[in-house]
Order: C-alpha cells, then sequence, then structure tokens
C-alpha cells in the first residue's frame, strides 16, 4: 500500500489539481502491477500560520525558492506542500529503482508546484509489509495469482486457507 500524505495550506491546491495528481500517482504504481485500490492519497490542509521554516510561519512570504530570486517572493504568504509517502507493498531494492521513483515522483509534483513560489518537500518510508492488512485480509504476495484476483476485482476480498479463489 503506497500512502500519500499531502500537507498543504488552505485552498492551494484547486479540486482539480488534486484529482490530477491522485490519477497520476495511482498511475505510478498501476504500471508496476499494484492493484489501483492499494493507493491512497490524502489532503490535508492547514491555515498559513501552522507552518513554520526556520521559525518564521507561511503566513507571511518566505525567501523565493528560485535560486536566480534572491528577494522574497512576492505572494502575500508562502504556500507549502509536505509529503510523505508511506511504502508497504513494494520495496525499493537498488539505486537504480529508488532513482527512477525518485524521479516519476518529480515528475508528478513538479508541474503542480515548480514555478509557483512554493516550498515543497517529501520524503518515503519503507514499512515490512508483514505489519500490513486490508480489511483484515494479509494482503497476497507481489506476482502472486492472489495479487491478481485482488487487481481485477479492485478490492480486497477473501482468498480462502486453502488456496481456493
Amino acid at each position: 500500500m503506497p500512502v500519500w500524505d499531502f500537507h498543504l495550506t488552505a485552498s492551494s491546491l484547486s479540486p482539480a489539481e488534486k484529482a490530477s495528481l491522485a490519477t497520476a500517482i495511482t498511475s505510478i504504481y498501476t504500471s508496476i502491477g499494484l492493484p489501483a485500490f492499494y493507493v491512497q492519497v490524502r489532503f490535508t490542509e492547514s491555515s498559513p500560520s501552522s507552518y513554520f521554516f526556520g521559525g518564521l510561519d507561511t503566513s507571511s512570504p518566505l525567501p523565493s525558492t528560485n535560486a536566480s530570486n534572491t528577494t522574497n517572493n512576492t505572494n502575500s504568504e508562502t504556500k507549502y506542500a509536505g509529503l510523505q509517502i508511506w511504502h508497504i507493498a513494494r520495496t525499493m531494492t537498488t539505486p537504480e529503482v529508488k532513482e527512477k521513483f525518485l524521479q516519476s515522483v518529480d515528475d508528478v509534483l513538479n508541474p503542480i508546484f515548480k514555478g509557483k513560489g512554493w516550498h515543497w518537500e517529501y520524503f518515503v518510508t519503507e514499512s515490512p509489509r508483514d505489519l500490513w492488512k486490508i480489511n483484515g485480509f494479509v494482503p497476497p504476495l507481489p506476482e502472486e495469482e492472489g495479487e491478481r484476483v485482488w487487481r481485477e476485482r479492485g478490492v480486497a476480498v477473501d482468498l480462502g486457507g486453502d488456496g481456493e479463489f
């Protein structure tokens, strides 16, 4: 299960931008065979005075994120997006896979956030899959028949203890 948990200043993204992000994020995982329903995307919004960087809240402009512009952001407040990405269904095992994943994250985020003068950052945490259940079921292992069944049905279903579907 990948979970993308965005923390944003209020009203930073339109409903259409949120939907576009959720679709693009889901595509990252379905392209490698994960069932779409594994992918969760959450947007939590708070007031600009709820986020602080270097002791300064984002209700005032922070220095520009544009390297060629050393003056302050011209917006009345700084838009912020913090993203925590949690992986359980799969883990990244090589530096190449990690780099490819980070590039796909950047490909999704940069068109939305880059150039808007926002401050944004993300991190990825991977957790052992033996501490994961969906609707009380232990998810089938990657590439197994049970995962194919779950992917096709679009929901976690009881696969039975005897291997029968």
